[in-house]
């Protein structure tokens, strides 16, 4: 399992890198690019196992994933499982990268293959999300 290989290389009182709270600061499909206000609505926390979704800084939980990561690869792979909808229990394969305090996610929305970049203008049907960790 993924999550529990990198969890073990990390020290016992250190969280994953992505563990935490987020706001999305761009959201980029092949026809669609969100940014600024309309981004900025969502906030994202992440777990040591669950991706958590919230609209309009209200502390109801909209939207509930499970994920892993294996950080033994290039790009790092983000893989999420729906806990409800019409997509539940089915993996999306994904990829991220943190630099600084910001988190990128590209996922797939539509096609089995992993993205193996961060540029949706290569005619893959992907979700770009683009976030910068909030302060406690």
């Amino acid at each position: 399992m993924w999550t529990l290989a990198v969890l073990i290389a990390l020290p016992a009182d250190k969280p994953h890198p992505v563990v935490g709270p987020w706001r999305v600061t761009e959201l980029i499909t092949a026809d669609q690019h969100l940014k600024d206000q309309d981004a900025e609505r969502f906030r994202v926390e992440l777990t040591k196992d669950k991706l958590l979704l919230r609209v309009d800084a209200k502390e109801a939980v909209v939207a509930e994933w499970s994920y892993s990561v294996d950080d033994s690869l290039t790009p790092k792979l983000f893989d999420l499982v729906p806990k409800q909808g019409a997509f539940e229990g089915q993996t999306r394969e994904g990829i991220y990268e943190i630099k600084d305090d910001v988190l990128k996610l590209c996922i797939g929305i539509g096609e089995k293959e992993r993205p193996t970049t961060f540029n949706i203008k290569d005619g893959g049907q992907w979700l770009l999300v683009i976030m910068k960790r909030e302060k406690d």
